[in-house]
């Protein structure tokens, strides 16, 4: 959501284009810094604890968004900082998703990390189509998708973990 709302940065703090590119610079760093912290760590890590550490963060970092928006308005720095340490927990759930997705199909590796990448650009724009249709255009938007993300993916976690036990 953060990637495609350039309307919360350009209508809401004012934003040029360059400015808005800049942002997008920054959260890129974030990104790739979330992935090679998740390669360091997943020695110590196991597959469902990676992917319950960075979709813990998300919920975490979604409802900061949100309680620091109703104490008091973010600027433009709060939400930029915001949004690169999620982007950092995304580094471990894209990975770690990936690596528990494909790991039983080894032998068909391909056609099931492109199934599964079509699956999960189908549920993040699904997802994005439902906060968007809120009408809800404002920080706000953001942190509750961040934290239904987080809360969904953390659910999701939870009954697998019962169904294997």
């Amino acid at each position: 959501y953060a990637s495609m709302s350039s309307f919360l940065f350009q209508n809401h703090f004012h934003f040029s284009a360059i400015q808005y590119g800049w942002v997008g610079c920054a959260i890129g760093l974030c990104s790739i810094l979330g992935k090679v912290l998740c390669g360091t760590l997943s020695k110590w890590l196991n597959i469902q604890r990676g992917l319950a550490l960075g979709l813990s963060n998300f919920l975490f970092i979604g409802l900061i968004i949100y309680v620091c928006q109703n104490a008091y308005s973010l600027n433009a720095t709060d939400v930029i900082v915001l949004v690169g340490l999620c982007t950092l927990g995304q580094g471990f759930i894209g990975s770690n998703a990936m690596a528990g997705a494909l790991s039983p199909h080894r032998q068909i590796g391909g056609t099931a990390a492109a199934l599964y990448g079509g699956i999960q650009n189908l549920i993040a724009f699904t997802a994005t189509m439902v906060i968007s249709l809120l009408g809800v255009h404002s920080i706000k938007a953001l942190a509750l998708s961040y934290s239904l993300l987080g809360a969904i993916g953390l659910c999701l976690i939870v009954i697998q973990q019962a169904r294997r036990d």
